[in-house]
């Protein structure tokens, strides 16, 4: 798990260079309905900005609220995580499920793939569809969560 805290360490200090090197390239990510691939650090460092995400959530650093190995080999681990998006008051504002890939390669582990489902923007609290996954209110936390099952739209 040293790579994950290394990366969300750099993701909260917004040092783009430091994120990019916790990845193996080529480094795969799937999001947001779409497919980014980052064929080395420099493309990946060229490719990020802090500032732009930051202003367009109220970002002001992120947290992992749970990391589950869910299958691993000696040079390949899946890791099933959650992380929530904090503003500078410290609210929620908002959690994504997401699977990361970790693998070894050359005896360093790096991040190879990540895939998130859609972010749930944690203070809705009416029924709505996000790329085909239903996302409800449930009581605990007055949180809502993803389903993980097509919705009927």
């Amino acid at each position: 798990m040293a790579v994950l805290d290394d990366f969300m360490t750099a993701f909260n200090a917004r040092d783009d260079e430091a994120m990019c090197r916790t990845f193996h390239y080529p480094h795969v990510r799937f999001a947001s309905g779409g497919i980014r691939i980052y064929e080395t650090i420099a493309h990946c460092v060229e490719q990020f900005d802090f500032a732009r995400f930051a202003a367009r959530f109220g970002w002001d650093h992120s947290e992992w609220d749970r990391r589950t190995v869910v299958q691993a080999t000696t040079d390949k681990v899946h890791v099933a995580v959650i992380f929530s998006r904090y503003n500078d008051a410290g609210d929620r504002l908002s959690e994504a499920d997401s699977l990361y890939i970790v693998t070894r390669v050359d005896r360093r582990w790096g991040i190879r793939s990540r895939s998130s489902f859609p972010t749930v923007y944690v203070h809705t609290r009416e029924r709505f569809d996000l790329n085909h996954f239903s996302a409800h209110k449930t009581e605990e936390h007055g949180c809502i969560r993803t389903s993980c099952y097509l919705a009927k739209v």
